[in-house]
């Protein structure tokens, strides 16, 4: 569970270590983080060899500039790298900058919000 880089982290982890984490919860991720060797978490996707049995959440809101973009392109990617949504991993794009003080959602006001429903879906066995 995490938001911004920790979203990062929420989101690598069980891809990197499944047997010790089994799901991500990840919060507006920060997804434009790119290694000393140009590698990124979309770089990271597409060269999985297996898919483990993780549930990952992400989400973004409408006032996140490029970064909702970001999370927008990651849905796609998971999509097509064979995960299953609603199954697998959850994405959600929240419109929520009407209701927060100066537009911000990318913040822990918001993300205090939405983090009920990453905890619904990898929480939920089914």
């Amino acid at each position: 569970l995490g938001s911004s880089l920790g979203g990062l982290i929420s989101f690598l982890l069980p891809l990197c270590l499944p047997n010790i984490f089994k799901s991500g919860i990840c919060l507006s991720p920060a997804l434009w983080y790119v290694d000393n060797e140009n590698q990124s978490c979309f770089t990271f996707l597409k060269q999985m060899k297996t898919k483990s049995n993780i549930k990952l959440y992400i989400d973004s809101g409408d006032g996140e500039a490029d970064n909702k973009e970001l999370v927008r392109d990651m849905n796609l990617a998971l999509a097509e790298n064979g995960w299953k949504e609603g199954i697998e991993y959850v994405y959600v794009f929240d419109e929520c900058q009407e209701r927060v003080p100066l537009g911000v959602t990318h913040s822990e006001a918001v993300w205090r919000e939405r983090v009920k429903n990453g905890l619904i879906f990898v929480l939920n066995s089914s």
